[in-house]
């Protein structure tokens, strides 16, 4: 089965984007930036980075030509959560008080992402979304959450915008089941192993 090259990309500031670039070919990469230097008003610089974790490739970066490695076979690794009662929140106690409850939830789940390696990124409404630089890490990030208060769905696949998709599904499987269980079940991981 051939295997789709889809990356994920993360806005970080208004002229700075990362790519997260888990498994697609660095030369399918060089193409499409070739095409968007093309079509730009504004020149654009492309840069990839490779490291053991998402921290140390955007701390190391450089010309995508000098990459010797066309493919990385790993798996990406990706965290969507969001708050539980979301618009019970809302409803109940008003838009300031879910606000405060959503930025408290994009700054702790950036800053443990951070602390493990990976890089996150606020999706709107109560969801945030981390690629964590491997398995082990899911724990770290689970332990730093209450049941009660989020919900985790965990991706896992060999291109980013698969794992993106599939913790999505998971997070979706969590969403479906009844409040007072996501005490005992507030995380839900979906695979997908075939290269």
């Amino acid at each position: 089965m051939q295997r789709r090259n889809r990356s994920f990309t993360i806005p970080l500031t208004r002229d700075l984007i990362v790519l997260i670039l888990n498994s697609v070919e660095t030369r399918k990469f060089l193409m499409v930036a070739k095409s968007i230097t093309k079509l730009s008003p504004t020149p654009i610089k492309a840069m990839v980075g490779y490291g053991k974790s998402y921290r140390e490739a955007l701390t190391k970066v450089g010309n995508p030509e000098m990459l010797i490695s066309s493919e990385l076979n790993e798996q990406t690794v990706v965290a969507h959560a969001d708050l539980n009662g979301y618009y019970t929140l809302l409803e109940k106690q008003g838009i300031y008080h879910i606000y405060k409850k959503v930025t408290v939830l994009i700054g702790k789940f950036r800053k443990i992402t951070h602390k493990i390696g990976g890089v996150s990124t606020y999706l709107g409404g109560d969801n945030v979304l981390a690629f964590l630089p491997n398995t082990e890490s899911i724990k770290i990030l689970m332990d730093q959450f209450s049941a009660k208060n989020v919900k985790v769905g965990i991706g896992i696949a060999y291109t980013p915008r698969e794992a993106v998709a599939l913790a999505a599904k998971a997070l979706a499987n969590l969403r479906r089941k009844k409040s007072r269980r996501y005490k005992n079940n507030f995380r839900s991981i979906w695979k997908k192993s075939n290269k």
